[in-house]
């Protein structure tokens, strides 16, 4: 073979490589973006901003507490939370790792949660497997969700 043939070869995988390392970056954005809106729905107590996030066949698995498996049943979650408490968490992604149409996040979720009523506060120190998956229109949305609270320090 021509060396001609093998240098363009050899450059056709270097671009193919770089597409592929870009389209990568690209999804780790979005899911970075998704993380974001996740502590910005909590910190807002906006349930449906949160149950939004979620598929409509997704599981949520809370520390302590039964599984979740239906878009109304997040959606009960979320309002029974979110109306008895308000959040101040920061969600701090440890890693991030997409591969094809699914991705998952490990994080750390820290803050405060205050009752509404002023009569309790806890501190919140969990972490989470985050399951992604890519939706038909190219956006991510959880799939799965899994927390379990840290022991205490």
């Amino acid at each position: 073979m021509p060396a001609s043939r093998w240098l363009f070869l050899l450059l056709a995988g270097v671009v193919a490589c770089g597409a592929a390392d870009e389209a990568r970056q690209a999804d780790e954005d979005a899911i970075r973006a998704l993380i974001r809106a996740t502590q910005a729905a909590n910190n807002a107590g906006d349930a449906e901003a949160w149950v939004a996030l979620f598929e409509d066949d997704a599981v949520y698995m809370p520390s302590m507490a039964r599984d979740v498996t239906t878009s109304a049943g997040l959606r009960e979650v979320a309002e029974a939370g979110f109306s008895t408490w308000n959040t101040e968490i920061r969600v701090t992604p440890a890693e991030v790792v997409v591969s094809g149409d699914w991705a998952f996040a490990r994080m750390r979720v820290t803050g405060v949660a205050r009752r509404k009523d002023g009569s309790d506060s806890v501190a919140v120190d969990q972490k989470e497997i985050v399951i992604y998956r890519r939706q038909p229109d190219g956006g991510w949305r959880i799939s799965r969700l899994i927390a379990t609270r840290n022991p205490p320090p």
